[in-house]
Protein backbone atom coordinates (compact mmCIF):
# COMPACT_ATOMS: atom_id res chain seq x y z
CA UNK A 1 0.00 0.00 0.00
CA UNK A 2 1.57 3.70 -0.84
CA UNK A 3 0.86 7.26 0.33
CA UNK A 4 1.50 10.24 -1.72
CA UNK A 5 2.20 13.28 0.35
CA UNK A 6 3.13 17.08 -0.86
CA UNK A 7 3.55 18.84 2.80
CA UNK A 8 4.42 18.71 6.28
CA UNK A 9 5.37 14.56 6.17
CA UNK A 10 7.55 14.61 3.15
CA UNK A 11 10.62 13.02 3.54
CA UNK A 12 12.85 16.07 4.13
CA UNK A 13 10.33 17.27 6.81
CA UNK A 14 11.42 18.00 10.10
CA UNK A 15 7.81 17.60 11.49
CA UNK A 16 7.89 14.74 13.93
CA UNK A 17 4.71 13.19 12.11
CA UNK A 18 7.44 12.88 9.41
CA UNK A 19 9.66 11.40 11.55
CA UNK A 20 6.84 8.42 12.53
CA UNK A 21 5.84 8.24 8.59
CA UNK A 22 9.66 7.29 7.56
CA UNK A 23 10.08 4.95 11.00
CA UNK A 24 7.11 3.07 9.45
CA UNK A 25 7.20 3.24 5.63
CA UNK A 26 10.10 2.96 2.85
CA UNK A 27 10.52 6.39 1.03
CA UNK A 28 10.33 5.35 -2.50
CA UNK A 29 11.09 8.58 -4.12
CA UNK A 30 9.28 11.83 -5.73
CA UNK A 31 5.90 11.85 -7.74
CA UNK A 32 3.35 14.03 -8.56
CA UNK A 33 -0.68 14.07 -9.26
CA UNK A 34 -2.66 15.75 -10.97
CA UNK A 35 -4.36 19.16 -9.22
CA UNK A 36 -3.26 22.14 -7.39
CA UNK A 37 -1.11 22.36 -4.02
CA UNK A 38 -2.72 25.21 -1.94
CA UNK A 39 -0.80 27.28 0.33
CA UNK A 40 -2.83 27.73 3.56
CA UNK A 41 -0.76 29.81 5.93
CA UNK A 42 0.98 27.47 8.83
CA UNK A 43 0.50 24.16 6.58
CA UNK A 44 -0.69 23.23 2.57
CA UNK A 45 -3.60 21.03 0.97
CA UNK A 46 -3.84 20.09 -2.15
CA UNK A 47 -7.00 18.69 -4.73
CA UNK A 48 -6.97 16.39 -7.51
CA UNK A 49 -7.51 17.72 -10.79
CA UNK A 50 -8.06 14.90 -13.28
CA UNK A 51 -7.39 16.38 -16.81
CA UNK A 52 -5.10 19.57 -14.70
CA UNK A 53 -2.40 21.20 -16.05
CA UNK A 54 -0.83 21.55 -13.07
CA UNK A 55 1.00 18.67 -11.06
CA UNK A 56 1.27 18.53 -7.38
CA UNK A 57 4.97 17.46 -6.69
CA UNK A 58 5.28 15.31 -3.70
CA UNK A 59 6.98 11.75 -2.15
CA UNK A 60 5.45 8.30 -2.24
CA UNK A 61 6.04 6.22 0.64
CA UNK A 62 5.38 2.16 0.52
CA UNK A 63 3.69 1.65 4.22
CA UNK A 64 4.69 -1.09 6.18
CA UNK A 65 1.81 -1.09 8.23
CA UNK A 66 -0.60 0.18 6.40
CA UNK A 67 -3.64 0.17 8.78
CA UNK A 68 -1.52 1.06 11.92
CA UNK A 69 0.34 4.27 9.77
CA UNK A 70 -2.88 5.26 8.36
CA UNK A 71 -4.77 5.67 11.93
CA UNK A 72 -2.87 7.92 13.62
CA UNK A 73 -1.83 10.03 10.01
CA UNK A 74 -5.67 10.44 9.96
CA UNK A 75 -5.97 11.82 13.65
CA UNK A 76 -2.88 14.09 12.51
CA UNK A 77 -5.26 15.60 9.44
CA UNK A 78 -8.03 15.46 11.23
CA UNK A 79 -10.21 12.71 10.16
CA UNK A 80 -12.61 10.12 11.71
CA UNK A 81 -15.86 10.95 13.88
CA UNK A 82 -14.06 12.16 16.96
CA UNK A 83 -13.29 15.48 14.98
CA UNK A 84 -16.06 18.13 14.09
CA UNK A 85 -17.90 18.53 11.13
CA UNK A 86 -17.20 19.24 8.20
CA UNK A 87 -13.46 18.08 8.43
CA UNK A 88 -10.96 19.77 6.09
CA UNK A 89 -9.25 16.77 4.68
CA UNK A 90 -10.08 13.27 2.91
CA UNK A 91 -8.38 10.00 2.92
CA UNK A 92 -8.25 9.02 -0.88
CA UNK A 93 -6.79 6.84 -3.57
CA UNK A 94 -5.19 8.77 -6.85
CA UNK A 95 -2.76 8.04 -9.49
CA UNK A 96 0.30 9.32 -9.04
CA UNK A 97 2.73 9.67 -11.80
CA UNK A 98 5.91 7.55 -10.50
CA UNK A 99 8.84 6.89 -12.80
CA UNK A 100 7.49 7.09 -16.02
CA UNK A 101 4.28 4.87 -14.89
CA UNK A 102 1.05 5.48 -12.69
CA UNK A 103 0.46 3.74 -9.25
CA UNK A 104 -1.93 4.09 -6.95
CA UNK A 105 -1.80 6.20 -3.56
CA UNK A 106 -3.57 7.15 -0.30
CA UNK A 107 -3.47 10.82 -0.55
CA UNK A 108 -4.84 13.48 1.88
CA UNK A 109 -6.67 15.90 -0.13
CA UNK A 110 -8.28 19.37 0.67
CA UNK A 111 -12.03 18.99 0.24
CA UNK A 112 -13.64 21.73 -1.60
Amino acid sequence: MYLFVYGSLMNDSPHPMAEFLRSHAEFLGEGSMAGEKLDLGEYFGAVFLENAKTQVPGHIFKLSEPEKVLEILDRYEGIGEEFPQPQEYVRVEKPVNFQGGIIFCWVYLLIK
